[in-house]
């Protein structure tokens, strides 16, 4: 099925391409958020200095140029990537590689202080849906493509993500994960959660029969395992081609949407999240020998509690001509998901 996406009007962003547990691309409506002042943009490794020293001296990181930026610390300037906190990387002394996470889509204070060096963050032009989000960020010649082209395909490339769409974005041709290699890891999971166990991921209170705490999980788990790759290739960390990853972690607001902001569920899923970035955090340093920088992008929303009766009515009908079932009643119970016609 071709990726669209639709916009309701008054009401919410219909989203194409969220992560599925089938393998199908799944529909989703998302109300429309507002941004939140938690939000941050955390530097888990600096590379000489590369990053203001006081945040607090700087503007808002802008979020929307956070490719360009990336490009900067390689020492490659665009016109949208003057932001003041962050120095001129050098051709001549460039870290070895850039990563970054992206955790969006989460309610406000969901996630914890990842690091002491923290920016604020611009979040205009952003939506809430780490699909859309992610394609607004990461279009055109982004970070892995731009290095890649540059050094030939030498450089390793990584995006990963359970959305489709949002490891499609941040990746170079050919790089990403998604689609199928999700699918087949819940169903690894499923089969055998002791996979789990090694990365820390022991299920504590999610459950694996559940497809919301399944798909966190298993996220996490892709992650882990492209350290694990990374780990058994030989000689790329000082080949001279810079390297690129990005870990998009999409999954949470799915399990605030089942079972609330701040349930227990949510907080076991949050801490799973923080604890993963650490830890490959250290392990990229480790391949790395220190000459990485490595951010996290936490975008975090203000989401309405539900929408009006109206606007849900004004949906229903825009949608209707499309709906498996013409029924609002099986429209209402069904949201966030959308249930349409098959595409003949």
């Amino acid at each position: 099925m071709a990726a669209h996406r639709i916009v309701l009007p008054l009401l919410v962003l219909g989203i194409l391409g969220c992560w599925s547990l089938t393998g199908e691309t799944s529909w989703e409506i998302h109300l429309m958020a507002k941004s939140s002042s938690s939000s941050g943009f955390y530097i888990l490794n600096d590379y000489q200095d590369t990053f203001a020293e006081d945040s607090g001296s700087t503007s808002a990181f802008p979020a929307t140029a956070v490719s360009n930026i990336m490009l900067k610390t390689l020492g490659i300037l665009r016109d949208g990537a003057r932001w003041a906190g962050v120095q001129m990387g050098s051709l001549f002394s460039r870290p070895h590689a850039t990563a970054l996470f992206v955790v969006d889509g989460v309610s406000s204070g969901a996630i914890a202080s990842l690091s002491e060096k923290k920016f604020t963050v611009d979040q205009s032009g952003l939506t809430g849906s780490t699909s859309l989000d992610m394609q607004t960020m990461f279009s055109g010649d982004n970070v892995a493509t731009h290095m890649s082209k540059i050094f030939d395909g030498r450089c390793q490339t990584r995006s990963i993500s359970a959305d489709q769409q949002a490891a499609l974005a941040g990746s170079a041709e050919g790089s990403f994960s998604g689609g199928d290699q999700f699918t087949d890891t819940v169903k690894m999971i499923r089969g055998d959660s002791s996979v789990l166990v090694p990365y820390g991921l022991e299920t504590k209170g999610l459950d694996v029969g559940t497809d919301e705490d399944v798909a966190l999980l298993a996220e996490l788990f892709m992650i882990h395992q492209t350290m694990e790759q990374l780990k058994e290739l030989k000689n790329y960390a000082n080949d001279g081609a810079p390297d690129i990853y990005i870990f998009t972690i999409s999954t949470i607001r799915a399990l605030e949407l089942k079972y609330g902001v701040g349930s227990e569920k949510v907080l076991v899923a949050t801490k799973l999240v923080q604890s993963t970035i650490q830890k490959v955090t250290k392990d990229l340093v480790g391949l790395y020998d220190g000459k990485i920088l490595v951010q996290a992008l936490v975008l975090e929303w203000n989401f309405p509690e539900g929408p009006s009766s109206e606007s849900l009515a004004e949906a229903h009908d825009l949608l209707k001509p499309h709906l498996a079932s013409p029924s609002f009643e099986d429209f209402k119970s069904d949201l966030p998901q959308v249930n349409l016609k098959p595409v003949s």
